[in-house]
């Protein structure tokens, strides 16, 4: 990998803004409710509400960081092994650390047990236990669209870890992920499960891909469980040439998601009844922007109507009787 393509590596994990399996918050706990889910208003509804914004929001943000985390693996091995001179007796580097400083991309050869990647304030750990694939491949692009198999564990530490499984057959993919989040310092169990497709081309200029899965699993923690069940399509365009200039290098997506999923909480069992959200992504020559675009859907209550989801001001409510409550998980634009 050149410098080139670490830089691409860096500037798009900043312009995403993801941490990976870190959710963001909305707004803080409601007042004397210590406990409280970000963002939710617990005055006039049920207190297990709280736990709505997780179950919206969790599964999606874990199953797209997971699909960063995956790039972002395979991307450092590949400038471990470029910058550490393995390349040139064909051998990989998937130990030690690569690091972004003023100065640009530097390589340092410990630990000799994982591989850590210092990247926009973050530190990500990865310890690789299986990556089967295109070894030939001359990108890390070219050895994600070839058939493989990955295995991993993926740490940042004090935040979030996760086991992550991936088979890809060069179309259809069945990825799992197993670990813990945090959010506003409360700690959930995810083990979710994404089982789809991709199709597109690939080649020196950029890749144009679309993307269809289900995901499925648990999210535990804080008093509530979810039983996810999610369907999600997204599409991307990039423009990655290193013939290009830097401000003419960029990439779009969009993601739609619809979600059937079922939350228990305190004794009540809330049902997401086609609750879908969308959301656009864009990048170029380093600067971006993130929202989401469009809402709906409805949920309900112990069997009863409860509220609808509807988009305002670029953020997600969840519109009852007792008025809106938001549904972010993380905030627009991040």
């Amino acid at each position: 990998m050149t410098p080139i393509e670490l830089v691409r590596l860096a500037g798009l994990a900043a312009i995403v803004g993801l941490t990976f399996l870190q959710v963001g918050c909305g707004g803080g706990d409601e007042p004397g409710n210590a406990n409280a889910a970000p963002g939710a208003s617990t005055t006039g509804v049920p207190d297990s509400a709280r736990h709505l914004p997780i179950a919206y929001g969790l599964p999606r943000v874990v199953s797209l960081n997971a699909y960063m985390s995956r790039a972002m693996v395979v991307q450092a091995v590949y400038g471990a092994t470029q910058m550490s001179g393995s390349a040139a007796f064909g051998q990989i580097t998937n130990t030690g650390t690569l690091a972004q400083t003023p100065a640009g991309w530097q390589y340092a050869p410990t630990p000799a047990d994982k591989l850590v990647v210092q990247l926009g304030g973050q530190t990500h750990e990865f310890v690789i236990r299986q990556a089967q694939g295109n070894m030939q491949s001359p990108t890390p692009e070219g050895w994600l669209m070839s058939p493989h198999v990955l295995s991993y564990r993926h740490t940042v530490p004090g935040v979030a870890e996760a086991d992550i499984n991936a088979q890809f057959d060069g179309q259809r993919f069945d990825v799992t992920v197993v670990g813990w989040s945090t959010v506003q310092g409360q700690r959930y169990d995810v083990n979710l499960r994404a089982v789809g497709a991709t199709v597109g081309q690939y080649d020196a200029s950029g890749q144009e891909t679309r993307t269809e899965y289900a995901v499925t699993g648990k999210v535990t923690g804080n008093g509530m469980d979810v039983d996810v069940n999610e369907q999600h399509v997204s599409t991307m365009a990039a423009a990655s040439s290193t013939r290009l200039l830097p401000s003419q290098r960029g990439f779009a997506s969009r993601f739609h998601g619809t979600i059937n999923s079922i939350l228990h909480a305190g004794g009540d069992t809330y049902v997401f009844q086609n609750v879908t959200v969308t959301t656009d992504q864009s990048a170029k020559g380093g600067n971006g922007n993130a929202g989401v675009v469009e809402a709906g859907g409805q949920i309900t209550h112990n069997g009863q109507p409860f509220g609808a989801c509807v988009l305002q001001g670029g953020q997600v409510f969840l519109q009852t009787t007792a008025g809106a409550m938001p549904l972010d998980v993380v905030p627009s634009g991040q």
